[in-house]
């Protein structure tokens, strides 16, 4: 995941998720990984799609990442990020935490 570190390094911290999004679509794209930005996947009841959740990337058809600003990984983000495995073939997503101490990644699998 050096591809997030290089965002963190060049940007440092103190800017909105967009922007680090942005600057991470730049970044996955210099390094040559595909990735889906903003994929979204239906959540059905019944066989009807009554919502979709909208995932940060999808990196290279396998790795579900989320990018999140603060000074915490809260457990909501967790949660999040398992119910976006859950509605997805996937079973690893990435929290990638700009923090004002540099970058914290968790990984969730299920």
């Amino acid at each position: 995941m050096k591809w997030v570190h290089s965002v963190f390094n060049e940007l440092k911290f103190g800017h909105r998720e967009v922007v680090y999004q942005r600057a991470l679509a730049t970044e996955l794209t210099k390094q040559k990984l595909s990735y889906n930005k903003e994929l979204s996947f239906p959540i059905r009841y019944s066989n009807t799609i009554v919502s979709r959740y909208f995932v940060d990337f999808l990196v290279e058809e396998s790795i579900i990442v989320e990018v999140k600003v603060g000074n915490e990984l809260f457990d909501s983000y967790i949660k999040q990020a398992i119910a976006y495995l859950k509605q997805s073939r996937y079973s690893l997503a990435l929290l990638a935490l700009f923090t004002p101490q540099g970058v914290k990644i968790k990984r969730v699998i299920i």
